[in-house]
């Protein structure tokens, strides 16, 4: 989850301190993992959040004055099917606008 604060990744520069949305962010996150296995629905839920008060993780450009960010697209890859699915609203209140095939072939 890019979008997070680049948390995650493994790169040789220097770690940039985190934002206080970032951090209620990943707050939210952790709460999720201590309820709930991550599985397809599991990442809709997170993604659909609005409870992180001043941040939540779905932005929809009402939560505070402090938070002015607005989510335009949710996508969720489901690697057991291989799909990717993009959502222009909450995962959990919408159905996807499209499925796109992951049908990657790499000729090495």
């Amino acid at each position: 989850m890019t979008c997070f604060g680049y948390r995650y990744l493994r790169l040789d520069v220097e770690e940039q301190p985190r934002t206080a949305s970032s951090i209620s962010r990943h707050e939210a996150i952790e709460n999720y993992s201590k309820r709930k296995p991550y599985c397809f629905d599991t990442i809709g839920e997170i993604l659909s959040d609005i409870t992180g008060g001043d941040y939540p993780i779905f932005r929809d450009g009402d939560a505070s004055e402090k938070d002015v960010g607005y989510t335009l697209l949710v996508c969720i890859a489901d690697l057991e099917k291989r799909t990717w699915s993009l959502y222009v609203g909450q995962p959990t209140t919408c159905s996807p606008v499209v499925v796109i095939p992951m049908n990657f072939i790499f000729d090495v």
